[in-house]
């Protein structure tokens, strides 16, 4: 009875063993027996609110359309440009050619001048008809025009001479006939003494065909703080001036229409 009773007893246990180990994994305790492990059950995430995860997934169905850059309209004539902070000035520009179609070159400049980055066109003078000054060929067709520019003098200055590269125009020799010939002859305040750039224009002063259409167009423009009149000498000195080179004016402001 006492076999049969241990021998029942070591079953059972040996039972039980297998039962732990099917249903809950042992390891060794720090004590040297075996005991059971407790399993733990993953923590639940915790849930969104259903309204946040609708407005999360309309905002990805529902995205605004950008138009593309082509059709995007600049109502500023100047550009963007004109929308910066960079300082602005009036600057004067003396326009002239007696070669080719001049009148019609010389209205393509000035439409080629008020294209340039953060530039337009104030005002432009009448149209003069004059004779060659210190230069051959035919008479000169002659204007000026008043920018607003946020360019310094040096780039305005490099881009009048791409504007007659643009416009056939050719050096061959000193005073030749020429199809455009832009003077930059004020910038704002600035002065300038280079080799490539003067300001003021140094012979402005001696040239009917400049003063005579820029102290037309200084009366019909208002002052700028930011930059001052040009000195257009005294009518009776423009009216030498004109008598002795010989100046006519043939055409109003609106030779560019």
């Amino acid at each position: 009875m006492l076999r049969a009773s241990k021998a029942g007893r070591v079953a059972r246990a040996a039972c039980l063993a297998r039962r732990l180990r099917r249903h809950r994994p042992i390891c060794p305790s720090p004590m040297g027996t075996m005991r059971p492990t407790r399993l733990r059950r993953p923590q639940a995430r915790a849930a969104l609110p259903l309204a946040s995860v609708v407005v999360a997934v309309a905002s990805l169905l529902v995205r605004p359309r950008l138009a593309p850059l082509s059709d995007t309209k600049v109502s500023d004539p100047s550009g963007v440009q004109a929308l910066s902070l960079a300082p602005r000035f009036r600057a004067w520009v003396a326009l002239g050619g007696n070669v080719g179609e001049v009148q019609a070159r010389l209205r393509s400049a000035v439409t080629s001048l008020g294209e340039l980055p953060g530039t337009c066109v104030e005002r432009v003078s009448s149209l003069y008809r004059t004779r060659p000054v210190d230069a051959g060929g035919p008479d000169f067709l002659n204007a000026v025009v008043a920018l607003d520019t946020t360019l310094a003098p040096e780039e305005l200055m490099r881009a009048l001479l791409r504007t007659e590269l643009a416009h056939d125009r050719e050096r061959p020799h000193v005073n030749a006939p020429r199809t455009l010939d832009l003077y930059l002859l004020h910038h704002g305040g600035a002065t300038r003494s280079t080799s490539t750039l003067t300001l003021p224009h140094p012979r402005q002063h001696s040239r009917a065909f400049v003063m005579v259409p820029l102290a037309e167009l200084v009366a019909a423009l208002p002052p700028r703080a930011d930059s001052p009149t040009p000195d257009v000498l005294s009518p009776e000195k423009r009216a030498q001036l004109g008598d002795e080179q010989g100046i006519e004016r043939i055409c109003g402001p609106n030779w560019l229409d």
